[in-house]
């Protein structure tokens, strides 16, 4: 991934890498993490350049994430306005019957526009997303607040690295490549505004949003289901999304999609686009070649 772009999108400012053939179908690839967190559209630096060799691919930044701006005023930190801001984004840029993968809390935003908007999806690939899945008493609830105690003032490489190691089977993905994008990340005064905000926000507001958002998007699901291919994939070892949400979110999709599938990695944890990228890549390219590279 190299040379991102930027694109007005109602006012907001918005990075966004593009790659690979505009003859080729497009793929839009959504990130996870949420407002004041550290993830980019750079996650995907190890799906990113083997699709582009098939595929026209994107991975914006989420709004008030990576180096795209944040909302305009607090009310606006919510999942609908994230979900908001990547449909404006894709309608700006002229993306049109694309395949969705959308990644830990990128996941819902995915699977709400393939609801909302079909002639943006022509396809959807979930990663490991909680966020999207039918809950399960064995997930765990303070996996995230843990890793945020004793955070230094400033955030530092060790720092930043805290969320990737704990959430990996194996740490040999966490590259210095990526280790650097996601410091200058959280050392961004707007990141750094938005991570305060969140301190008030984020149990008030946020996840209550996110909550209904969820369950309104799987009741579309059960009623209404999808006309699209559907492919979830999952790290067998994934220690925030245990692997058994994999299995309650494929039920609920394979009973609404005329072809779904489920494909599990081994040895992952959260990330498994990135841990096994070789295999990820032949699993979700194989998925997409069979729906045809050719507009």
């Amino acid at each position: 991934m190299r040379d991102p772009r930027f694109v007005d999108v109602d006012g907001v400012q918005t990075r966004f890498y593009e790659g690979g053939s505009t003859a080729a179908h497009p793929v839009v690839l959504i990130h996870g993490g949420g407002f004041g967190q550290y993830s980019n559209a750079y996650d995907w630096s190890c799906t990113f350049d083997a699709l582009q060799g098939n595929f026209h691919v994107y991975a914006p930044d989420k709004l008030g994430m990576g180096h795209t701006d944040n909302p305009a005023a607090a009310p606006h930190y919510t999942m609908g306005s994230t979900i908001a801001h990547l449909v404006r984004f894709l309608d700006v840029v002229g993306v049109q019957n694309a395949v969705l993968i959308g990644h830990s809390r990128g996941g819902l935003p995915a699977a709400r526009i393939a609801i909302d908007r079909p002639d943006l999806a022509r396809a959807l690939v979930i990663v490991d997303s909680q966020t999207l899945a039918p809950e399960h008493p064995s997930t765990p609830r303070d996996f995230y607040t843990r890793l945020a105690a004793n955070a230094p003032s400033v955030p530092d490489a060790e720092y930043v690295q805290r969320e990737l190691v704990a959430n990996s089977f194996s740490t040999e993905h966490i590259t210095a490549d990526l280790v650097e994008e996601r410091l200058a990340v959280a050392l961004m005064p707007k990141v750094q505004h938005a991570k305060s905000l969140m301190g008030d926000l984020l149990a008030t507001q946020f996840l209550p949003d996110v909550r209904r958002w969820k369950y309104e998007t799987l009741d579309s699901l059960r009623d209404e289901g999808l006309s699209i291919p559907v492919l979830v994939t999952w790290g067998v070892n994934d220690p925030s999304a245990p692997v058994v949400l994999a299995y309650r979110l494929f039920e609920r999709l394979s009973l609404s999609a005329p072809r779904s599938e489920l494909h599990l990695f081994n040895q992952a944890g959260h990330y498994p686009h990135r841990e096994r990228a070789i295999e990820f890549e032949r699993v979700v390219g194989g998925f997409l070649r069979d729906l045809g590279t050719r507009r």
